[in-house]
């Protein structure tokens, strides 16, 4: 690997002993992440060249989660100029990873521990302007879902049919209806959850993103993921403990379990249009593994929310189709 001559200075700043620099595996970002290790300490390093806007929301957000004492990796050290950041090393363990080989007590036990620190930040008041002057709003979702759809018909893949596009443009419309507003985090899934290992706390990456919107877009990431394949019984177990603990009106459970599953189909479908543009658009091959747990999420949900009979068709139709196409490809 070829640096910058002057990242080693930059590295030694902070490491006196002999190190070395290990890429990390890359995700659906443009900026690369290094793990500087000795035999005493280990940081990771972020590289982004130019520096953009959304990396100053980065360091903003990183300062203010800071301050609230967030579990978040600590930023150590940076060189705007170039490009670096030096950060605290979250782990190299995902939540994805941890819980393969937990019984279920064990599964809950640890989402509950995550979902406390979600209802923590759900509840910021002084959010930093660059997050309180966003929204998930009408013209975010419909950018989302457009983008998939878009995806959709450059990889030739079976089109929605009117019926699914006109009762996905309602859910967004309903969803935006509720103005119920809180911090959100966006990415909240079982892979910007790092441990260090089965017994440590956690970490939060990946929140330079962060905007407002309804809770029930990180909670639905966290248990619709296409990461990890939570049953239905863990999921409702984990959406009442949520409830029960943001203190919700009681006798609205059943709405906000319905606004629950309308985020889920908005936020899988976004996903989906996610992992085509990521697996076709730049090559990053893995990441078509999860268009079929995504589906799959997609039919189970149509399920739970006893959505239109079109949501689980549509669904089902383009999951037969990345099954075909996986076993052509095994054979």
């Amino acid at each position: 690997m070829k640096f910058d001559p002057y990242l080693e200075e930059f590295i030694k700043k902070h490491y006196k002993d002999s190190y070395t620099i290990d890429k990390i595996s890359e995700e659906g970002s443009n900026r690369s992440y290094y793990r500087i290790s000795s035999n005493t300490k280990s940081m990771v390093l972020c590289i982004t060249y130019p520096f953009l806007k959304d990396h100053d929301d980065f360091i903003v957000l990183t300062e203010y989660l800071i301050k609230k004492n967030a579990k978040i990796p600590r930023m150590i050290d940076l060189y705007q100029e170039k490009g670096w950041i030096l950060l605290e090393d979250g782990g190299n363990y995902y939540l994805q990873d941890i819980i393969k080989n937990f019984d279920k007590n064990h599964i809950i036990k640890i989402y509950r521990s995550i979902i406390d620190e979600l209802i923590y930040w759900h509840s910021f008041s002084d959010i930093p302007p660059n997050v309180k002057n966003r929204f998930f709003d009408l013209d975010k979702f419909q950018f989302e879902i457009d983008f998939c759809v878009d995806k959709i018909k450059k990889n030739h893949l079976p089109l929605p049919p009117f019926e699914f596009e006109v009762f996905l443009k309602e859910a967004i419309e309903f969803l935006c209806e509720q103005k119920e507003y809180v911090f959100t985090h966006r990415d909240f899934h079982s892979r910007n959850i790092l441990f260090y290992s089965e017994k440590s706390d956690f970490k939060i990456i990946d929140y330079q993103d962060a905007r407002m919107g309804l809770r029930w877009y990180d909670l639905s990431s966290l248990l619709f993921d296409p990461y990890v394949k939570l049953n239905s019984d863990i999921i409702l177990k984990l959406f009442d403990y949520y409830y029960e603990s943001s203190s919700l009106p009681k006798k609205q459970k059943h709405f906000y379990l319905n606004l629950f599953y309308l985020q889920a189909l908005q936020r899988l479908f976004k996903a989906l249009g996610s992992f085509l543009y990521l697996g076709f658009d730049l090559n990053k091959k893995h990441f078509l593994n999860y268009i079929i747990p995504d589906l799959e999420q997609m039919i189970l949900l149509s399920q739970l929310g006893r959505f239109p009979d079109t949501v689980y068709l549509y669904s089902n139709q383009l999951l037969n189709h990345f099954r075909s196409l996986r076993t052509t490809h095994e054979n």
